[in-house]
């Protein structure tokens, strides 16, 4: 008698999409029941002073844009980055309401990295190192598909502004090069910070 374990992968792809399908739901009724959460305090976006943790709009061009008022922390610190996730969501829940969001099966983010004019070299991150991770995965959880490469671009550029900030554009592959041109300032030259 053979006792030899026959392992048949003739399904093993399918019920690999299948899956990555039921994740991707998952994070879509996960992104749907916290944003509907009873006893929140909407919207949490902004601090008891006023301060505006975060804000979501959506521009004149279709163009979904978040705003934090804050440069992203460093990678190795990116435990710090977390602080930022609950306003998010309420800034989301604050722009959409009970309207349905948008859904972006291939997108690009556009990291718009603002330092305040000013701020010392030595305080300027390189791109690599700051934490996107959980800002992303957020916005993947709430409007994409997935970010993978297959899926998702990412851009990011760095200029001077009034105070630190960073803005995450949410941009269909078919909007990018519109908002490229009318960036153009943020990226076409070196930023003077």
């Amino acid at each position: 008698m053979n006792n030899k374990l026959y392992l048949d992968t003739s399904g093993l792809l399918d019920a690999l999409r299948d899956a990555e399908a039921a994740a991707m739901n998952i994070r879509q009724v996960a992104a749907f029941a916290l944003l509907r959460r009873p006893n929140r305090s909407l919207p949490r976006a902004a601090c008891g002073d006023g301060t505006l943790i975060a804000h979501f709009e959506e521009s004149p061009e279709g163009w979904l844009c978040l705003t934090l008022p804050v440069m992203l922390p460093h990678r190795k610190e990116g435990g710090k980055a977390l602080f930022l996730l609950e306003p998010i969501r309420d800034a989301v829940g604050a722009c959409y309401g009970v309207r349905p969001r948008p859904h972006f099966d291939r997108c690009v983010l556009a990291y718009e990295h603002i330092y305040a004019v000013g701020t010392q070299r030595r305080h300027v991150t390189d791109h690599d190192n700051l934490e996107l991770k959980h800002c992303q995965n957020l916005l993947e959880s709430l409007f994409l598909t997935n970010d993978s490469a297959h899926y998702c671009a990412a851009f990011q550029c760095s200029h001077a502004g009034s105070s630190h900030a960073t803005h995450i554009w949410i941009l269909t592959p078919e909007q990018f090069p519109e908002w490229l041109k009318t960036h153009k300032i943020y990226w076409k030259s070196t930023p003077k910070i």
